[in-house]
């Protein structure tokens, strides 16, 4: 720009208020438009998610690309609606910008824009995206900070039924901060039912405490201005729950939305149920004592259950333990067949989803209830809780807080189950990061009726297999020395 061309910009007439006004209207204009367009992307891209979802439930991988057009069709239009969500929603910040710029006191202006930042926080908050969840609060704050105060602030509210009722609860908020998040002091919030108690935003665990029952760990996560309302609590005994198993009480959970998980799925919030869950994954001994059970009913069946290095091979194949004599019970190998030492308490190994399945039947007949493997979503639930966490402990991971193939120096080598204490969810349900994949009760896995789902880490996996939100397909004969099981049951009727 030229001295000249600078003289004559410097000298130009300033715009008195009302033509201010009038071209910050024009912006304001503008805005509400591509706002409208923001508005119809965000719902056509929600159908079109819904519809490819189940369009790719329906369709095996291995679906000829000629016969996969409508599916593509979906993917190529949700990747451009992508763009064009986001080019609407800058347009209308430029907008609201530019009218801003024209008029400096448009408090219409300034609200607009507070109110699309605002659209922005929640939904960064369904997404579970907590880094842009404080970028966009840091933008309603300043355009509007008496406007949304309160709902910045996020104060929400908790109602809570028991059965029976009169328990007490006590509160206590979650720290989220540091490698391994912690609980603050314990507040009393009255005694059950609860109704519309104020809660601050954030995660929290509450005890339901009864004089009859065992302790109810119940987590709890308050979004902006929400009420959290689950289904009734039922309070157990200590004999309708046992020594090995935790309770998992009925109510909603973050599930997936990771972007780092395997098999990465977006988020959603189920309301599940409550069951109980084996605290630890089975060990070999565990295994032992359903293969022996089973052996005096059926020793066919019982030699065929035996873990094993082979996958769905007759005969003897590579059966890790010796048939026994008549009459006579396996015994578990002091030493493996590769002269490595072996210990009881390592968790079960070398056997097919076909037979964690077998072993949770036979459990079951033993107990005179129902026994199976966890589903997915059972698994994900008593692994991370309610609010979200990547790991059992928080968002962040070390290696030295569960057993994977970084965990010890050396060649990696599998360890007794329950060895990491800090590997434990907010139920009380160890080895969730590490120590053993483990088999879930889905018959299919992304629709393939061949896999079976997987999750967790074992001793030699890396640490984005331990987050909670990871699962793999794994075919459903095959037997891994890195897979194993647990077990879970229905509530006491």
């Amino acid at each position: 720009m030229t001295d000249e061309t600078l003289q004559q910009v410097r000298t130009l007439p300033e715009l008195d208020g009302s033509e201010r006004r009038a071209a910050a209207r024009v912006h304001l204009q503008e805005a509400h438009v591509r706002w409208n367009s923001y508005l119809a992307v965000r719902d056509e891209q929600a159908q079109l998610t819904t519809r490819e979802q189940r369009i790719a439930e329906e369709t095996p991988p291995w679906t000829p690309i000629a016969e996969k057009t409508e599916l593509l069709a979906l993917r190529d239009r949700l990747a451009a609606l992508k763009k064009e969500r986001l080019a609407a929603f800058s347009g209308f910040v430029t907008a609201c910008d530019q009218a801003r710029a024209k008029d400096p006191s448009s408090r219409e202006a300034a609200d607009l824009l507070a109110d699309g930042w605002w659209t922005r926080l929640r939904e960064a908050e369904a997404e579970a995206d907590a880094g842009r969840v404080l970028w966009c609060a840091d933008r309603v704050r300043e355009l509007a900070p008496e406007r949304y105060a309160e709902r910045l602030e996020g104060t929400g509210s908790i109602s809570l039924i028991t059965d029976p009722p009169g328990a007490q609860v006590l509160c206590q908020r979650v720290r989220r901060e540091g490698v391994t998040w912690t609980l603050a002091d314990p507040v009393y919030l009255g005694t059950t039912p609860l109704d519309r108690v104020p809660l601050a935003m954030g995660s929290y665990v509450m005890t339901l405490r009864h004089p009859d029952f065992r302790d109810v760990t119940y987590p709890v996560f308050i979004r902006h201005a929400e009420h959290w309302e689950g289904p009734p609590v039922r309070l157990l005994e200590d004999t309708q729950i046992g020594d090995d198993w935790v309770y998992v009480p009925a109510g909603p959970f973050l599930s997936c939305g990771d972007d780092g998980a395997m098999e990465a799925r977006p988020p959603a919030r189920p309301v599940l149920p409550g069951f109980l869950i084996r605290r630890l994954p089975l060990s070999l001994r565990d295994y032992a004592v359903f293969v022996n059970g089973l052996h005096s009913e059926d020793p066919d069946a019982a030699w065929d259950c035996v873990p094993s290095g082979e996958s769905g091979a007759p005969g003897s194949g590579r059966r890790y333990w010796d048939r026994p004599q008549p009459g006579a019970d396996y015994v578990i190998p002091g030493v493996g067949r590769d002269g490595d030492p072996w210990e009881k308490n390592w968790p079960a190994f070398g056997i097919s989803w076909h037979h964690a399945r077998a072993c949770a039947e036979w459990t079951g007949r033993q107990l005179g209830e129902e026994v199976r493997l966890p589903s997915i979503l059972q698994w994900e639930k008593a692994a991370r809780g309610v609010d979200g966490r990547i790991w059992p402990w928080g968002d962040r991971f070390d290696s030295t807080l569960t057993k994977i193939c970084t965990s010890l120096p050396g060649r990696p080598m599998p360890v007794p189950v329950g060895s990491y204490a800090t590997d434990i969810s907010v139920y009380g349900m160890q080895d969730v990061a590490g120590c053993i994949r483990e088999f879930c009760d889905d018959e299919t896995f992304e629709g393939n009726e061949m896999l079976r789902p997987v999750v967790g880490a074992s001793w030699n996996d890396l640490a984005d297999a331990a987050r909670c939100a990871s699962r793999l397909g794994m075919s459903q004969g095959n037997r891994s020395p890195y897979v194993g099981f647990r077990l879970v049951r229905g509530l006491p009727k």
